[in-house]
């Protein structure tokens, strides 16, 4: 018997653990576990050690790393409007590509920006969470077939949408955390094709200045382009100016991250990592495979 749990950091982190202990709790004691994710921070590591028996780390790619198949680019702006102006001078650019995906974060922001996109002749919608189930379908309809080519969204699309048409992310507002803009920028470039993701930081925004260190050291993970005023930015950060001075590996200042110890088993895939006893993650995907610990 088998359990696979997708985006399993999030499964855990939502507020649904106990439905999930639940329904594994249903599962014979001798099932096998799967779980899945871009991303594994290490405070839900133990939430998931404790549905597994002997868990392997399947790494692919490098922990916090975004998809290479991403090319990332970041406009360091001086406010709202002037990312606005961007989106005017380059939607049209964007969309002779394929359908653009805009990552608003909040609600409101995403209703309004859909609004000022039509009333500027642009066919699109908006989707977040107030939508109910009827309207996303529709909205997702329209996007898909390219009939509305621009969807403005918040952190409710950032995982689980798979569309190939899907050329260009367009992060209008920072993610939250480094996370989740792997998440977000992870919306393209899929199953081997190509994508472009557009990040316009806003040097007004304070969250924007504590954000852009993660995003440097992103970038470098990634072994992409860190534009010189996204550095000087975040060097502004005296928390960044401390770890840059220190040489400090890992991603960011915050809790971003994940990958418990363990012990490596080596393979013939240089790419590949299974740890025994540890979970992990990368920015391509882990996987978290486990015998279930048969309790109920």
């Amino acid at each position: 018997t088998y359990v696979v749990l997708d985006e399993a950091d999030r499964m855990l982190n939502m507020g649904v653990e106990s439905q999930v202990r639940s329904i594994v709790a249903q599962v014979r004691p001798s099932r096998q576990v799967a779980m899945f994710s871009a991303t594994f921070k290490r405070n839900i590591e133990g939430l998931a050690r404790d549905l597994l028996r002997d868990p392997v780390r399947i790494t692919v790619g490098s922990v916090g790393q975004s998809n290479k198949d991403v090319q990332q680019y970041v406009e360091v702006l001086k406010n709202e409007e002037a990312k606005w102006m961007w989106v005017v001078d380059n939607l049209d650019r964007l969309l002779d590509q394929g359908q653009v995906l805009v990552f608003r974060g909040t609600k409101d922001d995403c209703d309004a920006m859909a609004n000022k996109l039509k009333r500027a002749s642009y066919n699109a919608n908006s989707i977040h969470g107030d939508k109910d189930q009827r309207e996303r379908d529709a909205i997702m309809k329209d996007f898909k077939s390219g009939m509305a080519p621009i969807l403005v969204a918040t952190d409710v699309a950032s995982r689980g949408l798979d569309i190939r048409g899907i050329k260009n992310v367009v992060n209008f507002d920072v993610a939250r955390d480094i996370d989740s803009h792997v998440h977000r920028i992870g919306r393209t470039g899929r199953a081997g094709d190509k994508g472009q993701a557009f990040t316009l930081v806003d040097r007004s925004n304070r969250k924007d200045s504590g954000f852009a260190g993660d995003l440097v050291r992103n970038l470098e993970m990634s072994e992409q382009f860190v534009p010189p005023a996204l550095l000087d930015f975040a060097m502004e950060n005296p928390k960044f100016q401390q770890r840059r001075a220190r040489g400090t590996t890992g991603l960011g200042f915050g809790d971003a991250g994940g990958g418990g110890g363990g012990r490596k088993r080596g393979g013939n895939n240089p790419h590949v990592q299974q740890t025994v006893g540890g979970l992990g993650y990368s920015g391509s995907d882990a996987g978290v495979l486990g015998k279930g610990r048969g309790k109920g």
